[in-house]
Parts: structure tokens; C-alpha cells; sequence
């Protein structure tokens, strides 16, 4: 599933890819390895990092001055 899969489709992708960019990250649950989580993806999609810790990453997020949204 993409970055843009549970967006509404009649917003197209490229509008999606430049909003927030260089002032937003999203922050989404993964599983690495059997355990829980957390990318920091940029406002076009790509994953940033991962952090072990949902607080780390939105902290991360801010460090970077980005302001973290959830996605999950």
C-alpha cells in the first residue's frame, strides 16, 4: 500500500506530495522484525526513519523541525 492509498482519489498524488513538504513528517506504525514501529515518512512519501519508539519519532520529528502528524 503507498503513501496515498487511503487518501481520497479524486485528490491527485502530486497535490498530496507537496503539501507539508519540508514542514511536515507523518509518523505511521510498521513492523520490523515481529515488533511495533514507527517510520517518519516525508510529505512525498519517503521514509525518513524508523524509530523504536512512537515519542522518539515524534520527537525526532520536531528535532528536525518538521511538525509530526500520525497516520495510523
Amino acid at each position: 500500500m503507498g503513501p496515498t492509498a487511503f487518501i481520497n482519489p479524486q485528490v491527485p498524488a502530486e497535490f498530496l506530495a507537496m503539501f507539508g513538504e519540508g514542514t511536515a513528517a507523518y509518523i505511521k506504525r510498521i513492523e520490523v522484525d515481529g515488533a511495533t514501529a514507527w517510520a517518519i515518512h516525508g510529505a512525498d512519501g519517503e521514509e525518513l526513519a524508523v524509530m523504536g519508539d512512537r515519542d522518539v519519532a515524534f520527537a525526532a520529528a520536531r528535532q528536525h523541525d518538521l511538525e509530526p502528524f500520525s497516520v495510523n
